[in-house]
C-alpha cells in the first residue's frame, strides 16, 4: 500500500509540473525572450516540410535564398516538429510540446538519479524545484532545444551512475566461491544465470550512457562536460584502473564520435557555421579571463537569480557544503563539472539558456537542504518546505510572466509578407534581427547599410520592407537613398513596400 502511494504521489507531482505549462503552450514564438532563436528553431521545422525533408539539412529563411544550410545542433526537435506539423497542420502548441515532453523526460530521470541516492522523500522535493525554477518555467517549452539537452543530459548521468554502482566483478565470484561447499549444483547455475542478466542490464546501462551523452553533445556542446563527472566518478569507483575497464573505452566512443562527425559534416555543408564560429571566435579566445570580465559578473548577478530566485541558489550554495560522504559524490562530481561550464562557456557566450544544465544539480542541492529541514524538524519542517515551495513558485512566475509576452507587431509583419508577395519573392530587412523574415515563409536579408542592399539586389533581391520602426541605426540617410531611388506603395497604412526591381530612372 505505500508503494502504490509512493507511486501516485510521485505522478501527482509529474503531471502538476506538466499542467503548470499549459496556460502558454500555444504562444508564438515571437515571444518578449529569446525570440530571435525560437523563431529561428520553428523556421527549420516549416522549412523541413516546405522545401527539404531531410533531418541532415536544415535551413534558415535568412540570409540568402535557399539552399541555405546551417551547423546547429542536431535537429531532432524541429524534426518532431516537422512530422507534427505534417500529420496535424501548423499549430504552435505541437511545436511547444514537443520541447515540453522532452523536458518532462529530464523530470523522469532526476527524479530517478535523487530516489537511487537519497530517496524518494529527497527525489519528490528535487523535481519540484526542478518543476518551477524561472529557467525551466521558461525553457521548458520554449521551441529551443534546451529541453531535448535536459532529457539527455539528466539520462545520460542516470545510465553512468547505474553502471558504476552495478559493478559486480567482486560479488558474484565470493558467492560462487561459498556456493561450492554448501548447494554446489543449483546453486553456481543460479549464480551463473542470475550473473549474466545482471551483466547484460550493465552492457545496456553503458550503451545507454552513451547514447544519452552522444545526444547531450549533439544538442548543446558544453553538455561535453559531464564527461568531467563521469572521469571522476570513474577514478573514485576503479582509480587508474578504469583505464583497463573495456566498456569505459565503448561508452566513450559512443558518446563522443557520432557528435563530432556531425559537427564536421554539418560544417562541410553550411553556409553558417554557428558551433565552430562560436567555439574558435568567442569561446577560445575568452575562456580563461571571461569569468572575471564586468560584463559576465553582471550577468551572473541578475540571471542567477532571475534563472533560480534567490532563495533557491542560496540553498543550492548551502546544499554544496551538505556533500560530505561517499554516498554524495557522484552529485559532487556533477556540480563541479557544471561549475566549470558555467565558468568557461557561461561566462563567455552569456546567454541565459546556457544555464540551462545549472538546473538538475542546483535543484538537487537545493533539495538535498529541504530534506534534511523536513527530516530534522519533522512537521514543522515539512509545513516549510510546503511554504517554500509556495514562495518559489510565486517568486518564479513573477520573474518570468513578462516573458511569455508575444511580439504581435512581429507576427503582424510576418503575416504582410506571406500576403503581399509571392513565393518566389526574396525580401529585405531593415532590422538586426531576422525574426520578421523567419516568421515568415519566404527567404531573404538583414541590412544596415547601403552598400550590402545592392549587394543583395545583384543576388535577386526583389522587395525592401520597412515598418514604422524604419531601419536598424539609421540616420535618415538610408531612408532617403530608398525613397530617391525606388518605387513604393503603402500596405495596410503603416507597411511600406520598395520593389527593388522598379528604380525610380528619374532620379537614379
Amino acid at each position: 500500500m505505500i508503494r502504490n502511494k509512493n507511486h501516485y504521489i510521485t505522478i501527482l507531482i509529474i503531471l502538476l509540473i506538466f499542467l503548470m505549462r499549459i496556460p502558454v503552450i500555444n504562444n508564438a514564438p515571437a515571444e518578449a525572450i529569446d525570440m530571435w532563436r525560437q523563431c529561428d528553431t520553428e523556421s527549420i521545422a516549416r522549412n523541413f516540410i516546405n522545401h527539404e525533408f531531410n533531418i541532415f539539412k536544415p535551413q534558415f529563411n535568412y540570409d540568402g535564398p535557399l539552399p541555405n544550410y546551417i551547423q546547429l545542433e542536431f535537429q531532432i526537435t524541429t524534426f518532431i516538429i516537422a512530422i507534427l506539423y505534417r500529420i496535424f497542420g501548423k499549430h504552435y502548441f505541437l511545436a511547444r510540446l514537443v520541447p515540453l515532453i522532452f523536458f518532462m523526460i529530464s523530470v523522469y530521470y532526476l527524479y530517478k538519479i535523487v530516489e537511487k541516492i537519497y530517496g524518494i522523500k529527497a527525489a519528490w522535493i528535487t523535481i519540484i524545484i526542478y518543476g518551477i525554477l524561472p529557467l525551466n518555467l521558461f525553457y521548458s517549452r520554449a521551441i529551443m532545444p534546451e529541453s531535448a539537452a535536459l532529457c539527455f543530459f539528466n539520462g545520460a548521468f542516470y545510465y553512468f551512475y547505474k553502471t558504476i554502482q552495478s559493478d559486480l566483478n567482486n560479488v558474484i565470484p565470493n558467492a560462487v566461491e561459498e556456493s561450492l561447499v554448501l548447494k554446489p549444483r543449483s546453486f553456481v547455475s543460479h549464480v551463473h544465470t542470475d550473473g549474466l542478466r545482471m551483466t547484460k542490464k550493465r552492457i545496456s546501462d553503458i550503451l545507454l550512457a552513451g547514447i544519452f551523452t552522444a545526444l547531450a553533445i549533439s544538442q548543446k556542446t558544453p553538455a561535453i562536460f559531464i564527461g568531467l563527472a563521469f572521469l571522476f566518478m570513474c577514478i573514485d569507483r576503479y582509480g587508474l584502473g578504469f583505464i583497463k575497464q573495456i566498456r569505459l573505452w565503448v561508452f566513450a566512443t559512443i558518446a563522443l564520435i557520432p557528435p563530432i562527425a556531425y559537427i564536421l559534416y554539418s560544417g562541410h555543408i553550411a553556409e553558417f557555421k554557428f558551433v565552430e564560429g562560436i567555439g574558435s571566435k568567442l569561446i577560445l579566445p575568452k575562456f580563461m579571463t571571461a569569468i572575471f570580465s564586468p560584463e559576465a559578473i553582471t550577468f551572473y548577478r541578475y540571471n542567477l537569480s532571475g534563472g533560480f530566485t534567490k532563495l533557491i541558489f542560496l540553498l543550492g550554495v548551502v546544499g554544496l557544503f551538505t556533500l560530505t560522504s561517499r554516498r554524495d559524490r557522484p552529485i559532487l562530481y556533477w556540480t563541479i563539472a557544471i561549475i566549470l561550464e558555467v565558468i568557461v562557456i557561461v561566462s563567455v557566450i552569456k546567454f541565459r539558456y546556457y544555464m540551462i544544465f545549472l538546473t538538475p544539480v542546483i535543484s538537487i542541492l537545493a533539495g538535498r537542504v529541504l530534506y534534511l529541514l523536513e527530516s530534522q524538524l519533522k512537521y514543522i519542517g515539512g509545513i516549510a518546505v510546503v511554504l517554500i515551495f509556495i514562495y518559489t513558485g510565486y517568486s518564479s512566475y513573477n520573474l518570468v510572466k513578462d516573458d511569455f509576452i508575444v511580439r504581435e507587431e512581429v507576427l503582424d509583419f510576418g503575416r504582410v509578407i506571406d500576403e503581399y508577395t509571392n513565393e518566389e519573392d526574396l525580401i529585405v530587412i531593415g532590422y538586426h534581427d531576422p525574426v520578421r523574415i523567419s516568421i515568415s515563409n519566404r527567404q531573404g536579408w538583414r541590412v544596415q547599410e547601403i552598400e550590402q542592399l545592392q549587394r543583395y539586389i545583384d543576388l535577386g533581391a526583389d522587395y525592401f520592407i520597412l515598418d514604422e520602426n524604419g531601419i536598424y541605426n539609421d540616420d535618415g540617410s538610408f531612408r532617403e537613398y530608398l525613397d530617391d531611388n525606388f518605387e513604393m506603395k503603402l500596405v495596410e497604412g503603416k507597411y511600406l513596400f520598395y520593389d527593388l526591381e522598379l528604380r525610380l530612372h528619374s532620379k537614379s
